[in-house]
């Protein structure tokens, strides 16, 4: 979605549409605040706009859930599209290139690669698995 002037819900800046599949850990999370506070109607938005509107913005999440939410954690000044890196860092993770680009909604490599980064300790975990791909296969 778009506010610009006008609301707007439409597709990706790209144009396509896509999924994105939940992560098992966090699915029970969105169900409960989908059966608390969504109307049970296929086109309802996740998160409701808090006072009328179309959708809610950046600015009103940052300023009544998102910073107080990081305030009580003691983790000031991180901004809403930190968790697009993070999302990005995570499913790099576990994920090769291509897959990390579809599930961000990239279509370049560059684009894809911004909003990765390498994680503390997972240079150990490579090596691990370099010498593990070395090690012969047992024969049945």
């Amino acid at each position: 979605m778009t506010h610009r002037g006008t609301c707007r819900i439409d597709t990706t800046k790209s144009g396509k549409a896509r999924s994105v599949v939940v992560p098992p850990h966090i699915r029970a999370a969105i169900k409960a605040h989908l059966d608390c506070f969504i109307a049970q109607d296929d086109s309802a938005l996740l998160f409701q706009p808090l006072r009328g509107g179309c959708h809610l913005n950046d600015s009103v999440f940052m300023r009544s859930a998102f910073r107080p939410a990081l305030k009580s954690i003691g983790r000031e000044g991180v901004r809403n599209h930190n968790l697009r890196h993070f999302a990005g860092t995570m499913s790099a993770r576990v994920g090769n290139l291509v897959e990390t680009m579809q599930r961000l909604g990239h279509s370049t490599a560059k684009a894809s690669l911004i909003y990765q980064g390498m994680v503390s300790g997972r240079d150990a975990e490579l090596a691990d698995a370099l010498s593990a791909l070395a090690e012969p296969k047992p024969q049945n």
